[in-house]
């Protein structure tokens, strides 16, 4: 398990490079997926990529607009995941 922080610079980058997406130009708010930036083919990468880059391990039920439609929710989102406490 990786305990590598996100940052916005890490994730503007994987827009970036992964999804060419000229991550300089969003806000850290605007919508990724409602706006139609992304699709849900672009989901699944950016579930794989978080999940191998930070370690953590997203479940069906958190694949949501809330968690991940904005570099804002994603790193908020992430960063939960990475404080929460292990299940016993």
């Amino acid at each position: 398990m990786s305990d590598h922080i996100l940052s916005e610079r890490d994730l503007r980058q994987v827009l970036a490079v992964r999804f060419a997406v000229d991550g300089s130009s969003l806000t850290i708010d605007q919508p990724l997926f409602s706006s139609g930036t992304l699709d849900s083919f672009h989901l699944l990468d950016l579930i794989a990529h978080l999940e191998s880059a930070t370690g953590i391990r997203i479940s069906p039920g958190e694949v949501s607009l809330d968690n991940l439609d904005s570099m804002a929710r994603i790193l908020a989102f992430v960063d939960r995941k990475q404080h929460a406490s292990p299940n016993p």
